[in-house]
């Protein structure tokens, strides 16, 4: 979900495409926009014509939190779901790889969440 964020959001998705070069998944990206005024409705679709695993999808008004992500939900083919706020430092590492590694090989667990590593350094 990207609400007045262009440069977190196009700097995450850089980095998760950068990611994902390193790996072996073939993914989708599924963005939400929430009426931005800062340059991020162009940015981000300037940014999807040139990578067409990029979907965004434009809303008339801020949708708030929720309703943006059942929205991406809604248009997502894969396998599994990552929801990733745009404020997230994406690692260039395949570490997407890792986390389909872990549901594939435990089919009864349902969901999983990654360690949050915050700016102070706590955990």
């Amino acid at each position: 979900v990207s609400y007045n964020t262009k440069d977190l959001t196009l700097q995450c998705i850089t980095k998760i495409q950068c990611a994902l070069s390193k790996g072996t998944l073939n993914a989708e990206i599924i963005i939400v926009d929430n009426n931005s005024h800062d340059g991020s409705s162009e940015a981000l679709k300037q940014y999807a014509q040139s990578h067409l695993n990029v979907k965004v999808i434009f809303n008339s008004a801020n949708a708030g939190f929720g309703k943006p992500n059942n929205q991406g939900l809604t248009q997502a083919d894969g396998r599994y779901v990552l929801y990733l706020n745009s404020d997230v430092f994406v690692p260039e590492e395949p570490f997407l790889d890792a986390l389909v590694k872990q549901m594939d090989e435990n089919p009864l667990q349902g969901a999983l969440t990654a360690r949050v590593n915050l700016a102070s350094e706590a955990i």
